[in-house]
């Protein structure tokens, strides 16, 4: 039977180990500090116009658990290109969208200011209904 041998390790030297060992942790951790979740609207979704659109999504950050409220910000891009509010917080509804085609992003900021996003992409009314003609006509 072989007998067990110890190493002598100073107390310096363990804690440089132990260091090395949390940094190398650390760079290594490859997951996100703020994940975001849409649970609705669904990508593709497709709503009338004046229809009731609820909006409800979660977030979490990697040090401080679930985000709610002003932490999480509904967005969408208008004509120019400008961000524009829709709401905040985990739900809210909205029936006052124009007609048109709309990326809504998610964004979750966690209290070290780093960000989560996600973002659907959602039609209200016809807005391909005139690409639809032209493509109709264009093939008779």
């Amino acid at each position: 039977m072989k007998k067990a041998t110890s190493h002598k390790v100073s107390r310096a030297g363990a804690l440089i180990v132990m260091f090395l060992g949390l940094f190398l942790l650390e760079a290594c951790d490859l997951t996100e500090p703020v994940t975001v979740t849409i649970t609705s609207p669904k990508e593709g979704d497709a709503f009338d116009v004046g229809e009731t659109i609820t909006f409800s999504g979660t977030a979490a950050a990697r040090e401080e658990g679930e985000l709610s409220g002003d932490a999480l910000v509904w967005e969408t891009s208008g004509e120019d290109g400008e961000l524009i509010q829709l709401g905040t917080g985990n739900s809210f509804t909205r029936n006052d969208l124009a007609e048109g085609f709309y990326v809504v992003f998610l964004t979750a900021t966690n209290s070290k200011n780093e960000i989560g996003m996600e973002g659907v992409g959602i039609t209200v009314g016809d807005a391909f209904a005139d690409d639809d003609n032209e493509t109709a006509a264009a093939g008779e």
